[in-house]
């Protein structure tokens, strides 16, 4: 998740998942987050697809950043899970039809031409105003990197004059798609959990596999 992202935040403590904590229990402690930290990623999928739904497209790019982080806290059994745009080191560039479209940075790219969603992703959930000059800026009297914000003046912020032009109307996507969502993430991890079980079973046994196939080559 990249650093001041706009984003939300599930936490779990021993009160609402100690029935998946007693499950693992005999789990090696890192196999037993594993299982955690995927059954909560799972849980928080359709948060995910619902923020990525309301989304206006332009690019794409900020609906290809969002994502879940999940971290994990052993010793006080808590599971974090934060919503919100990653950074995926994205361009947009134009498709042979002549759209933009966002897509993986590589070689050759211009370096100052990268997306990083994160950095404009909460103008599009309240909304800002449209400025010449200077890009989108927050609210008039808000301030920007220790300048008063006056765009209404016409004041030389960063990039050259800015004059405010228009408010761009918000479209919330990431509050409404946690309020929706956030109640059954319980009832989908039980679920999401058994699926993780099953997923670390087939990665032990696979492992174990492979070391009989060494030990019988060795023999």
């Amino acid at each position: 998740m990249a650093r001041n992202a706009m984003s939300v935040k599930m936490e779990f403590g021993p009160d609402s998942i100690q029935t998946l904590i007693d499950a693992v229990k005999g789990i090696s402690g890192s196999t037993s987050m594993r299982i955690m930290a995927e059954a909560m990623k799972d849980a928080c999928k359709p948060i995910v697809d619902d923020a990525k739904a309301r989304i206006p497209i332009r690019t794409g790019a900020l609906r290809k950043s969002m994502g879940v982080v999940v971290r994990t806290y052993p010793e006080a059994k808590k599971i974090v899970a934060i919503i919100g745009p990653q950074n995926l080191n994205l361009i947009a560039a134009r498709t042979p039809k002549g759209k933009m479209s966002a897509r993986k940075f590589g070689n050759g790219d211009d370096p100052k031409k990268r997306i990083n969603p994160a950095k404009y992703a909460h103008l599009v959930e309240f909304g800002h105003r449209s400025v010449h000059g200077g890009g989108a800026l927050p609210n008039y009297g808000e301030k920007v990197k220790g300048v008063w914000n006056s765009v209404n003046k016409g004041r030389t912020i960063r990039h050259g004059t800015v004059s405010a032009t228009s408010f761009v109307a918000p479209h919330p996507f990431l509050r409404p798609a946690f309020d929706a969502g956030k109640d059954k993430v319980l009832e989908t991890m039980e679920f999401a959990f058994h699926k993780a079980v099953m997923r670390a079973v087939k990665r032990m046994t696979a492992k174990t596999n492979r070391k009989l196939k060494q030990w019988q080559v060795a023999a």
